[in-house]
């Protein structure tokens, strides 16, 4: 077993944003399963939660995990920290997940039209209602609320 980081170390950061509680208990289930990393912080910010990592290969691959699990935005960036002793730089990460409040086969309102969600990737791709027309769509073009009484199919 690998000695534990102090509380002041981490390599990168995963930033939960309008979360449901169950990414949360996922994302604390799958790190104490997997013993590449620990969460040696976490804080309560507005709008979500900031979790710091022990290691930024997990994180990475957390985050794509997460975004197959769930649906939703996910955005890695990196800022330089230091310099190693030999001259390397040294990043941190940053992987933010902001989940989506809406799922594939929900119905959502555009342009006064009802459109059926048929999948998730980068963007999305909906299905009008009436004429049938399959196109792709940012996820800032569907807004970020689904129509009330939205239902699945």
């Amino acid at each position: 077993m690998k000695p534990l980081p102090s509380k002041e170390y981490f390599e990168g950061i995963l930033q939960l944003r309008n979360v449901a509680e169950e990414v949360i208990t996922w994302v604390y289930k799958q790190t104490h399963l997997d013993e590449r990393a620990l969460i040696t912080a976490e804080d309560k910010v507005r709008g979500g939660y900031d979790l710091k990592f022990s290691s930024q290969k997990y994180l990475r691959i957390l985050g794509r995990k997460l975004k197959e699990k769930f649906s939703g935005q996910l955005i890695e960036s990196r800022t330089l920290h230091t310099q190693s002793r030999t001259g390397e730089n040294l990043y941190r990460v940053t992987i933010a997940f902001r989940q989506l409040p809406y799922q594939e086969g929900d119905i959502v309102r555009i342009n006064n039209k009802e459109h059926k969600i048929l999948r998730l990737r980068e963007k999305a791709e909906v299905e009008d209602m009436l004429t049938k027309k399959k196109r792709w769509l940012r996820f800032e073009d569907i807004g970020m609320r689904k129509r009330d009484g939205a239902s699945r199919f």
